[in-house]
């Protein structure tokens, strides 16, 4: 007897194989995404603190609003002199305007704010100097 096509056996068994291996994957999947949104919003972060920096060390005056040199993005939210860093819904870290100094807060470090744990916190001045952060 010639053997030419599979069993039913043989196509159960790819299906159940392959459905073990999507529900492996898409978790996965999932949480990578997940992380690449909190670094992007921790990149973004770093960056509008450098950008505070520099407008201030050109300008000789730290601006009234903020929404003049750092554009606000959903994971960046921008309002008067305080810059917000957000992942997923959720407000991670912070920098405000107080004086003559950026105030650099961590508001959160669970679920998709674990990345900002080394966020260097503190009062950072603005007085034309730059700080590396």
């Amino acid at each position: 007897m010639n053997k030419t096509a599979f069993t039913m056996i043989e196509l159960v068994f790819v299906i159940v194989v392959l459905g073990i291996l999507a529900a492996v994957a898409i978790p996965m999947l999932s949480a990578t995404r997940d992380d690449a949104k909190a670094v992007a919003s921790m990149s973004n972060f770093q960056t509008a603190v450098k950008d505070i920096q520099s407008s201030v060390a050109a300008q000789g005056t730290i601006p009234a609003n903020l929404a003049t040199i750092i554009t606000a993005n959903s994971n960046l939210l921008v309002a008067g002199q305080v810059v917000t860093a957000r992942v997923s819904g959720q407000n991670c870290a912070q920098a405000r305007i107080v004086g003559q100094t950026l105030g650099v807060t961590l508001l959160s470090s669970a679920n998709n704010c674990a990345v900002f744990v080394n966020l260097p916190v503190g009062n950072i001045p603005l007085n034309g100097q730059t700080i590396a952060f």
